[in-house]
């Protein structure tokens, strides 16, 4: 997938600390992908799953339907087709939107550290987003440079 689209910067959801999920594996998965990274010689940056939310659905702790809603108002992106019908089941429309929320998050990093953007320019939840710390983050997220930055592709 890298190589077929060479993207110059990655973005990718940070684990859900509080989670319960199968710690070990999700842990071992996360660790490769980190690895393939750094191989792959492109920046990468991990986006606290509350941040995400933030910034999407202006919602630190938006469901997934919340995230499917904010796709489609905010950025006219309707992952709803993903949902199987007669059920509610909205996890891969809920991941779909997921991901969709990291991209342009990532985006608005990107302009706002060129300056095209301004933070006051943004809604609160999205400022917050940016300069929100916590004890796994204790830098905001401008402070921090991209994992891997000044390696050249492998």
């Amino acid at each position: 997938i890298l190589a077929n689209f060479d993207p110059d910067r990655i973005a990718f959801e940070d684990y859900a600390y509080s989670a319960k999920h199968s710690a070990h594996q999700i842990g071992e998965v996360g660790g490769l992908l980190r690895l393939a990274l750094l191989d792959y010689g492109r920046p990468w940056r991990r986006y606290a799953p509350d941040h995400i939310k933030s910034f999407a659905a202006h919602n630190s702790k938006a469901e997934k339907s919340e995230m499917i809603d904010a796709c489609r108002r905010r950025w006219g992106i309707d992952w709803s087709f993903l949902i199987p019908p007669g059920t509610k089941r909205e996890e891969a429309a809920g991941d779909a939107a997921d991901a969709t929320g990291i991209a342009f998050f990532l985006r608005s990093e990107m302009l706002v550290r060129a300056g095209t953007l301004q933070l006051a320019d943004l809604h609160e939840m999205e400022r917050r987003s940016f300069i929100k710390t916590s004890k796994h983050f204790e830098e905001n997220l401008l402070a921090r440079p991209f994992a891997g930055e000044g390696r050249s592709k492998a």
